[in-house]
């Protein structure tokens, strides 16, 4: 199982997006924040020719105030770029 308790995860967050006004418009906005391990580590494999991807898992959460719902994101390097997977 993976260690999500990591300080070293790259994390960050989704929520809906409350200027949504036209159906072109995205359900969601938000950013994750990537560690400098975790950007070497792809910069290397996409220099060694392979795929640079990245797996996220997500959990839905409460803001503080229990009004503003919403999702916690943690990425991390997917060891395995042929499978189809998720390791989480």
């Amino acid at each position: 199982m993976a260690d999500y308790q990591n300080e070293d995860l790259s994390m960050g967050v989704v929520w809906n997006n409350q200027y949504k006004t036209t159906e072109k418009h995205p359900d969601k906005t938000g950013h994750v924040i990537l560690t400098k391990p975790l950007l070497r580590e792809l910069v290397e494999k996409v220099k060694a020719g392979k795929e640079a991807r990245i797996d996220l898992a997500m959990w839905n959460r409460s803001g503080k105030d229990g009004k503003k719902d919403y999702t916690r994101v943690i990425a991390k390097i997917s060891k395995d770029s042929d499978s189809e997977e998720v390791p989480f």
